[in-house]
């Protein structure tokens, strides 16, 4: 075992960030690749109404789970000491055990009116699995941050894997038991890994928790004050924003088509959980000494370079054959979903590159103007959805819904540049370096399109080949940093 660990060690690039985002991202892509390999029989197993109910379950899990801490355990990573960390997690955890029980005894109270208005009466029966996801959910955040502080990064990677794991399972064993098997399946997803998180990162520090008094989590409490004041009404209304669709999906259109939604934007996000995730992460954990040295600005740019180069590519790949590629891989039912998935494209990779460097607002403490961009982006999203049901045009409210995601998104980027002095023309020129490459990695794609569609065997050249150009020259360009 030492040896073998010696030699993934050797492999691994030895910058120390690069390195620590391979780690993540190593235990990230295995979790995702048995996400991957699973969508394809998951959608053949269940509907697109099992879909939309899994997607209502997960909006509202997605919307009380994100602010089930207040915040605070943003935190953690950032405290000065050790101590305080620690009593940020015991705060982090009194808030949440509260918000979970809150969450049960309102959806049992007005579960019949609130189902009633989402189209999803069926998932009545199953309203006691919510409190249980939010709890597990933000359980596994706190600890989660307190991995990030103390570097535990090959922890949190093998945690993904389980976690990923886990919900598939449940997912592919129970199919018969129809919509409950996704339900549980997530919420098996969301509760493994706590157990060793906990074991590996909490009690190595048991001395430090001992340490901590009532006193010490008031003061915890007063000090990181702007967490819940401006963080959590900011994630709550950019969290909203992201989980309100598929609960106006199934309002204004139908479950059905919350189902179409959850499937392309689950498929989309993966290279923001494989890799903008993992290096938000990281990011995180280094932030805060780079603005101690007046190094944010270097980190920052750096990043979103890197960001850019890695995700244009993705995102102009799947525009073009975003529709015949969503057909092939998960049946002919789901074609809306490759027509979702060429718009929505176009905002997950400005999100991409954006949104691990978010973080930035909280680094240097300016949660409340950070509010403002996401109080935007949650009205111009309802806005977008309504005007879409207005016309009765699924793909006219996709269309404005990603335009307005987008627009947000690099609004933000430009404002992060301005509050730490960075030049904003470099956003731009980042940006069109990456274009260029994207055209390039993408041209089998365009010849595809032009002279050969209809043809599977040549989709799938076509993809091959873009993907064998975009890991050569994608190593080739960052290989001097590895």
């Amino acid at each position: 075992m030492p040896n073998i660990k010696e030699k993934i060690s050797k492999i691994l690039p030895k910058n120390s960030f690069i390195r620590s985002v391979s780690v993540l991202v190593g235990g990230t892509a295995t979790a995702q690749v048995i996400s991957i390999l699973a969508s394809p029989v998951l959608t053949r197993l269940y509907t697109t109404e099992d879909f939309g109910l899994l997607a209502v379950y997960g909006s509202i899990i997605g919307i009380v789970g994100v602010i089930a801490s207040l915040r605070y355990e943003l935190a953690i990573p950032i405290a000065e000491t050790d101590k305080e960390a620690a009593s940020l997690v015991y705060l982090s955890g009194i808030i949440l055990i509260a918000v979970s029980i809150t969450t049960g005894i309102v959806f049992y109270a007005f579960s019949s009116q609130l189902l009633g208005v989402l189209k999803a009466s069926a998932l009545k029966p199953f309203l006691w699995l919510l409190p249980l996801s939010v709890f597990f959910m933000g359980l596994y955040n706190i600890l989660n941050y307190w991995a990030i502080r103390t570097k535990q990064f090959g922890v949190i990677a093998r945690t993904k894997f389980t976690q990923s794991f886990s919900s598939v399972a449940v997912q592919l064993s129970a199919f018969k038991l129809g919509a409950i098997a996704l339900l549980f399946g997530q919420l098996m997803g969301q509760t493994a890994g706590n157990t060793s998180l906990f074991t590996s990162t909490i009690k190595p520090h048991k001395e430090t928790f001992k340490e901590v008094k009532k006193g010490d989590i008031v003061n915890s409490a007063k000090r990181w004050k702007k967490f819940p004041l401006f963080s959590t009404w900011a994630v709550l209304f950019n969290t909203a924003g992201t989980q309100l669709p598929p609960l106006l999906f199934a309002t204004l259109f139908s479950p059905s088509i919350a189902g179409v939604y959850l499937l392309t934007n689950r498929v989309l996000q993966l290279p923001m959980t494989l890799i903008g995730g993992a290096i938000a992460q990281v990011f995180f954990s280094k932030s805060a000494e780079a603005h101690r040295k007046n190094e944010l600005g270097v980190l920052v740019n750096s990043i979103h370079d890197k960001l850019a180069f890695i995700g244009m590519p993705v995102m102009l790949g799947i525009a073009i054959v975003g529709k015949q590629l969503f057909t092939f891989v998960f049946g002919s039912q789901w074609i809306l979903a490759g027509s979702f998935a060429q718009w929505m494209s176009i905002w997950l990779y400005v999100v991409f590159v954006t949104s691990p460097i978010t973080q930035v607002a909280s680094i240097v403490e300016k949660q409340e103007k950070g509010l403002i961009f996401n109080i935007a982006q949650f009205v111009g999203r309802i806005v977008a959805l309504i005007i879409g049901a207005y016309f009765d045009s699924v793909i006219l409210a996709i269309i404005l819904y990603s335009l307005v995601n987008a627009l947000q998104a690099f609004a933000m980027l430009i404002w992060i540049n301005v509050i730490i002095n960075n030049p904003i023309k470099n956003i731009f020129i980042s940006n069109f370096k990456a274009l260029l490459f994207a055209v390039f990695t993408c041209l089998p794609l365009f010849l595809y399109m032009i002279f050969f569609q209809e043809k599977v065997i040549l989709l799938l050249l076509s993809i091959l080949i873009t993907a064998l150009l975009y890991i050569v020259t994608l190593f080739l360009r960052f290989k001097e940093i590895l």
